[in-house]
């Protein structure tokens, strides 16, 4: 199982992290989860941390795509710009596939939020 951040759809894909909202492009980025033995997934979710001055983190769930379940896909950010936060920090991202015996397995990754520049 991989994890891993690129740019949402129609941005640049030389990706090097997200940005706050409003200080830059792109703003929100694309988790791609891929998983062998993909028949057998029930589900996939997410959580991440966004590790700045002021620490916050989410939640959610992917959707696959493809009729073989081996790739899932949801999105991340926009994240508010957040004055105290200006400096930028990185993002912990923990993705979780569920398999139908009941079993999980996660794979991990992180990208910089960058700083905000005003």
């Amino acid at each position: 199982m991989t994890v891993r951040v690129t740019g949402g759809f129609g941005q640049a894909q030389n990706f090097t992290g997200l940005h706050q909202e409003g200080c830059g492009n792109p703003s929100f980025g694309l988790v791609q989860v891929r998983v062998g033995a993909a028949g057998n997934i029930s589900s996939v979710s997410f959580r991440y941390r966004v590790n700045t001055v002021v620490p916050f983190d989410g939640s959610g769930s992917a959707r696959t795509i493809g009729s073989d379940r081996g790739t899932w896909l949801t999105s991340l950010g926009p994240f508010r710009a957040e004055p105290r936060n200006s400096a930028g920090g990185t993002i912990a991202i923990t993705a979780a596939a569920k398999f139908k015996d009941g079993s999980t397995r996660t794979a991990r990754t992180s990208t910089p939020l960058k700083a905000c520049q005003r």
